[in-house]
This record gives C-alpha cells, structure tokens and sequence, in this order.
C-alpha cells in the first residue's frame, strides 16, 4: 500500500470484498484514524492516514 490508496487497492490487498472494506473505512474515518483527500467522489475515494493515526503507530 502507497501513502493514499482505494478501497478496491486495500480490498485486493487484503483479501476482503470492497463493500466490507468501505464500511470499515468509513469508521476509521469517524474515528479520525484516517481521512479522504477527495472526499466528494463517491467513487474512486483516495484515502489516507492521519497524523493521529502515525502518533498511535509509533506507540505500538
């Protein structure tokens, strides 16, 4: 995974269909973990992580 990627992207990579992927980013998202940079595609979301999220991952 690069700096921003797709759900399709995180699905493939994971193994995971991208409607299961979506919703879980979609909490992630409400939860500050991550965040979208083109947020009014409904298709196509590039998302990315948080500054918030990097200071947690430093952390573990």
């Amino acid at each position: 995974m690069t700096e921003t990627s797709k759900s399709s992207e995180i699905g493939n990579l994971l193994g995971l269909k991208t409607n299961h992927v979506s919703a879980n980013l979609k909490e992630l998202k409400e939860m500050g973990i991550i965040q979208y940079l083109n947020e009014d595609k409904k298709k196509g979301r590039l998302y990315c992580i948080t500054s918030r999220s990097k200071t947690i991952l430093g952390l573990l």
